[in-house]
């Protein structure tokens, strides 16, 4: 039984670092970054924004989390719809949306309220960000978030934001989570969304009347992970441990490289061993690789357009590796990509002593130039400790639970 439940923990090691990064960037969510290491300049070597006269630049005002609160207060009878959008200059896929944002804005002008709130620097409020907004000739008011802690100000907005951006939300006039977007905004489905709010109140009944819940949440992340293909890869690898079929304590070194699908699947995977790698445990590796492209969870990766990617699992007598390496169309979609998941993982905030905050601890992001790099990486002396750990809590937990 005792190795039953150490293949199981041992499992648990191999890929719920994976899952719960991937899952907190985008969906279970996401994310991080420690207030955008990656500063808003490396953004425009790919977007240079054209100089446009200082004196004419647009109004940024600096808000925190109270400040954030009071805009989202609708009050009185006059109240309107509010739409809100999280963006950062730093962050392409935010950029690329805006001339849609401002669309909707002349479009909805004097219909509803509509803000945007920047999550890039506070040293950004008088240079890029009204550069920026000056560029797009957007007209409707800017905000610059600046608080100590962003988490609370990602869920004050929305318990379904993970923190990702960019992030659009839609409020009814009194308040309500109407709609909301991550990842780049889709202008049909905003714009029929904010009709429906503003039809004739015997058309839209009800509308106003939600109190809790979305209506429409759309997100580019892992709502369709499905978990079962990991599930299984793990109850295979647990057997064969139980078998004494395999050591899962040999050397190996596996790398996997292939284009993505629409879905996040690998596309003509090609895979190598390094020479000397335990063949079972090299199995396992690809094996573990091919679950992992089933399980959809690669998917948030295509907001990235990342060309090809490098799965690479590697164990030795010092540590355990996992290495995701993405290659994008250039360096600054790379450098923009390691800004927005380390970001997204900062907000995403797991409490400390959780194993999910030891596992983020053991996760770093970074971008080489047109790649950005996922490196999940634990020694083997962390790496028992941590085993040990869990081991204990099994033995502690309660048989009735």
């Amino acid at each position: 039984m005792e190795n039953s439940v150490w293949a199981k923990a041992k499992i648990v090691f191999l890929f719920c670092g994976l899952i719960f990064v991937f899952a907190q960037i985008f969906s279970v969510d996401s994310k991080a970054q420690t207030r955008r290491k990656t500063p808003s300049r490396t953004a425009k070597k790919k977007t240079p924004l054209r100089r446009a006269a200082q004196t004419n630049l647009p109004k940024v005002t600096q808000i925190d989390t109270v400040g954030l609160k009071n805009l989202l207060k609708r009050e009185g009878e006059n109240a309107k719809p509010l739409l809100i959008n999280f963006w950062a200059t730093w962050c392409d896929p935010c950029r690329e949306e805006f001339p849609e944002l401002v669309k909707i804005n002349a479009d909805y002008k004097g219909k509803i309220d509509f803000i945007t709130i920047s999550m890039d620097y506070l040293s950004e409020i008088r240079r890029d960000v009204p550069k920026f907004l000056a560029e797009m000739k957007a007209e409707m008011p800017a905000y610059l978030l600046k608080t100590a802690d962003e988490s609370e100000a990602v869920t004050l907005v929305s318990k379904d934001w993970q923190g990702a951006l960019p992030f659009t939300i839609l409020y009814d006039a009194s308040g309500n989570q109407i709609y909301i977007r991550q990842g780049k905004i889709k202008l049909e489905t905003a714009r029929a969304e904010i009709d429906k709010l503003l039809a004739p109140a015997e058309e839209n009944k009800g509308a106003a009347k939600i109190s809790s819940g979305v209506t429409g949440i759309e997100t580019s992340g892992t709502q369709s992970f499905n978990r079962k293909p990991l599930e299984d890869f793990g109850d295979r690898l647990d057997d064969a441990i139980l078998k004494n079929e395999v050591n899962i304590n040999a050397p190996f070194a596996v790398e996997v490289i292939g284009a993505l699908d629409e879905n996040g699947r690998l596309i003509k995977p090609v895979a190598s061993v390094k020479a000397g790698s335990d063949e079972k445990m090299s199995e396992f590796a690809k094996e573990f690789i091919s679950a992992l492209s089933d399980s959809r969870l690669l998917k948030p990766l295509n907001d990235f357009r990342a060309s090809q990617i490098s799965i690479a699992l590697a164990q030795d007598e010092e540590s355990f590796r996992i290495i995701i390496r993405s290659e994008t169309e250039s360096e600054n979609r790379a450098s923009s990509a390691a800004s927005m998941i380390r970001f997204a993982l900062k907000v995403s905030k797991p409490k400390e002593g959780s194993d999910e905050a030891f596992l983020l601890s053991k996760t770093q992001i970074s971008s080489e130039g047109k790649s950005f790099i996922i490196n999940f990486s634990m020694s083997q002396s962390e790496k028992n400790e941590w085993l040990e750990r869990e081991l204990k809590k099994r033995r502690e937990k309660p048989k009735n639970n």
